[in-house]
């Protein structure tokens, strides 16, 4: 496989995560609200995972092809807003606590290898604007595949 040649896109809005089915439709099978409740919190949770690898898998394609001298197409712009637009919320200001999966993931990204979110932002920025130096392209490839590992491994 190589780098320029996308393996899934995901396209996975907030709309579609509230309105995620449980399996239990599918099958017929009854359980107490609680259970149905911690059902759909797991799918939930586990479609948020994707969708935040997804992101970060687009951010990493967008710096590699910045590092080819090539612009991002508007799938990874689209993507690349997506991702900003979540580390927006990520760091809002007057929550308490981490926002969700994301925050927690970046917490710990930032506990364990200093990536905080205005990091990861600059980076976004950067690509769009076209104002990496080589350094800095280096720098944010290897942040967003840590961004994509974390959400792969232990799931948002």
């Amino acid at each position: 496989m190589s780098l320029g040649t996308p393996v899934a896109v995901v396209d996975i809005s907030q709309a579609d995560l509230d309105n995620a089915p449980s399996w239990t439709q599918e099958s017929g099978a009854t359980l107490c609200p609680a259970e149905r409740s911690a059902v759909t919190r797991t799918t939930k949770g586990v479609l948020a995972s994707v969708a935040v690898a997804a992101l970060a898998t687009a951010a990493l394609a967008a710096v590699v092809r910045y590092r080819q001298e090539q612009r991002p197409d508007p799938h990874e712009r689209a993507h690349l807003d997506e991702l900003d637009s979540r580390l927006v919320e990520v760091q809002e200001p007057g929550r308490n606590g981490p926002a969700g999966g994301l925050g927690r993931v970046v917490e710990r990204l930032e506990r364990s290898q200093g990536i905080s979110v205005a990091r990861l932002r600059r980076w976004i920025a950067g690509v769009r604007h076209e104002t990496l130096t080589p350094e800095q392209t280096t720098a944010a490839e290897s942040d967003f595949g840590a961004l994509e590992r974390e959400t792969a491994q232990d799931g948002v």
